[in-house]
């Protein structure tokens, strides 16, 4: 897979654990959140382009922010209602109800949806199928997601791609929380890598085995987990299934 490939698979996946990470919980009292992230395409962020919040009964101009770096944007303080985000030619509406709503902004599509799913596996050719045991890789085939808190007010993310087609990937971001609520969580360190993956063992514990792109090979013990069968301690980290790679 090339760089340009990797540092694209990086970058959604980077915005999509952001989203792990959304504004607090509104309430009736504080007003709620419409927020999410603004693209050029769904592998390209949109940063500093205006993005403005509308009533949608009366077409009237709420307020008006600018996306950061990573293109996210924020409307916090929202009573429940009909509502319509804006940038660039593209509309999205909003109805709130009782929760924080989450709209991401692609600007190359004609519609306006971000589909970072579809993206990356456009990005990604398929090899056929996982090494090691078939009945093993299909059981553990998608996506397996940490988080683990920190007291000082951050945290860390990571997530392990076993695609059904072989392929893998992986992505993990440290970060803490800021004051401004455009920048919510701030990213303090990121890292990832792509390659192909097999697998053998029980459905108890086992190992993996992922080859990376830059030819380089290292083994994950993992470790079904007590609690929840759909949960596994990879090296020792609790990840939980978290949806195939479709």
């Amino acid at each position: 897979m090339s760089k340009t490939t990797s540092l694209l698979l990086l970058f959604i996946a980077l915005v999509i654990f952001s989203g792990c990470m959304p504004p607090s919980q509104g309430s009736l009292e504080t007003g709620f959140t419409i927020w999410g992230y603004v693209g050029n395409t769904a592998t390209e962020p949109a940063p500093n382009v205006m993005v403005m919040l509308i009533d949608g009964d009366s077409g009237r101009p709420i307020a008006s922010k600018n996306s950061n770096f990573l293109g996210k944007y924020s409307f916090s303080a929202l009573h429940p209602g009909y509502y319509k985000i804006k940038v660039s030619g593209k509309e999205m509406e909003v109805v709130i109800t009782n929760e924080n709503q989450r709209i991401d902004i692609d600007l190359s599509s004609e519609s306006g949806s971000m589909n970072y799913a579809a993206a990356a596996m456009k990005e990604v050719a398929g090899n056929g199928k996982p090494g090691g045991d078939p009945e093993l890789a299909k059981r553990f085939a998608g996506k397996w997601y940490s988080f683990s808190s920190s007291v000082t007010g951050g945290g860390s993310e990571s997530q392990m791609a076993l695609c059904e087609n072989g392929n893998y990937y992986e992505n993990y971001e440290s970060g803490y929380y800021g004051s401004d609520e455009t920048s919510a969580w701030g990213n303090a360190s990121s890292s990832g890598s792509d390659g192909t993956w097999s697998i053998e063992g029980t459905v108890q514990q086992g190992t993996i085995t992922i080859k990376y792109s830059n030819g380089s090979t290292s083994t994950v013990q993992y470790q079904q987990s007590t609690d929840d069968q759909q949960c596994y301690y990879f090296d020792g980290r609790l990840h939980c299934y978290n949806g195939s790679c479709k």
